[in-house]
């Protein structure tokens, strides 16, 4: 017989049973899903593993790219022009801050002194190349301000080519606005090595959406700011006399078709159709082709440059909008008359473009504050885009022309040559 402690026993052990079995039970109908989800666990583990792994390694590029380069995530795009003051008001602010550190205003520029002087200082010509700058100081305007004033300490150029929309977002309505200084004398002209340059400028599609007759009436209040016409050609000469070079000066907003559409730019419509407006201008549009073909035939410059404030070729946001026009009526000019450069502003950013064969090179710089307009398709003679702020340094010479990208740090990012005599197609 069984005593009372061995029932006891056999009860437990049968209950213990039953549970176990009931337990194998259970487990056989959802192991599937728990397997299913240690395996989602293990994947989710491996997969934040990694993707950890890849913030670490993006993190310590990112730190030597900037112990490299001393440029930080770019600060002078969207949104940095926030604190502007509305247009045409006064009191006006010139943002005081950088975007980076710099080195010493007086310091050489030794990496912008290598590339670029290649010649004598008497025997050449020498430039900066800046455009679509005019922010009150915003945006890393003021750093590539700093840079421009080291890389003149460097080069000592004869003059600054300003590619144009040098008062944002629309213009003067009269030349003795306050924006004349916030936004060009207070930034530029506080540096020692920039406050004696002439600056050969050209009208930005953003001085039409004010006066344009204001902004050409600013030379008379500072003559430095020159702008003798809509459209005008000067000849500069070297030191040693020997060397010369011919640079004409564009208005091409009015070769853009589309700012003649009524109600392309509802903000600034009136102005457009203003006698002094764009729309005004497309009769004068025959007459200023007509002049710079001449102007270039009739040069007996060493070297030829032309600038607008449009590009020819653009691989950023206004590309297929606004080049049809100029590839059509002004790049044939170029090219046929030996012209070696043409500069432009208006995409935001630094560019770069030569046809095989062709002797004219086409460069955008136009990175003098705000960056915007970012890679959208590459045009097929691409050679260089950079979405990052800073200017042009160029020397002219009885060589040729060398030109040199810098960055708003200071660091020389790309470096063109171009002969004098470029080479031609080889025979048929």
């Amino acid at each position: 017989m069984l005593d009372s402690v061995d029932l006891e026993r056999g009860i437990s052990a049968g209950s213990l049973g039953t549970r176990t079995e009931r337990k194998s039970s259970l487990a056989s109908e959802v192991g599937p899903v728990t397997r299913c989800l240690r395996v989602f666990k293990a994947q989710s583990i491996v997969t934040c593993s990694l993707l950890f792994s890849l913030f670490v390694l993006m993190s310590l590029v990112a730190v030597v790219y900037v112990q490299q380069t001393g440029r930080g995530p770019l600060k002078s795009s969207f949104g940095c022009d926030l604190h502007m003051a509305p247009p045409h008001s006064s009191n006006r602010t010139v943002n005081l801050s950088y975007c980076e550190v710099h080195r010493p205003e007086t310091q050489i520029n030794k990496d912008i002194h290598d590339k670029i002087i290649t010649s004598a200082f008497q025997a050449s010509i020498r430039f900066l190349v800046v455009g679509d700058f005019g922010r009150d100081g915003f945006c890393c305007q003021r750093d590539v301000a700093w840079e421009m004033a080291r890389a003149a300490g460097t080069i000592q150029p004869h003059f600054i080519a300003n590619g144009g929309d040098s008062f944002y977002d629309f213009g003067l309505l009269s030349e003795m606005e306050e924006q004349v200084d916030t936004s060009w004398r207070d930034v530029y002209m506080k540096h020692e090595s920039l406050k004696s340059l002439p600056w050969y400028s050209v009208l930005g599609n953003h001085e039409y959406r004010g006066s344009a007759s204001a902004v050409l009436s600013v030379p008379q209040r500072y003559p430095q700011f020159v702008m003798p016409d809509r459209f005008y050609d000067h000849e500069f000469v070297s030191d040693d006399r020997k060397f010369r070079l011919h640079m004409f000066y564009l208005d091409t907003s009015p070769m853009i078709q589309a700012y003649h559409v009524s109600g392309y730019d509802d903000r600034a419509d009136s102005m457009l159709n203003q006698p002094d407006g764009i729309r005004s201008q497309w009769n004068r549009v025959e007459e200023q082709i007509a002049w710079l073909e001449q102007g270039l035939n009739s040069s007996t410059a060493d070297i030829k440059v032309v600038m607008g404030h449009h590009p020819v070729y653009t691989s950023g946001a206004h590309y297929g909008e606004d080049e049809r026009f100029l590839r059509k009526r002004i790049a044939p000019i170029l090219e046929k008359n030996g012209v070696l450069l043409y500069i432009s502003g208006h995409d935001h950013n630094l560019q770069e473009y030569w046809k095989l064969y062709s002797p004219t090179h086409y460069i955008v710089s136009a990175g003098g504050s705000k960056v915007e307009g970012a890679f959208t398709q590459g045009d097929v003679y691409l050679r260089y885009f950079d979405q990052v702020n800073g200017f042009c340094a160029v020397e002219a010479s009885a060589q040729g022309l060398r030109i040199v990208f810098v960055d708003y740090v200071g660091n020389v990012i790309r470096t063109i040559n171009i002969a004098k005599q470029q080479p031609g197609p080889p025979p048929s």
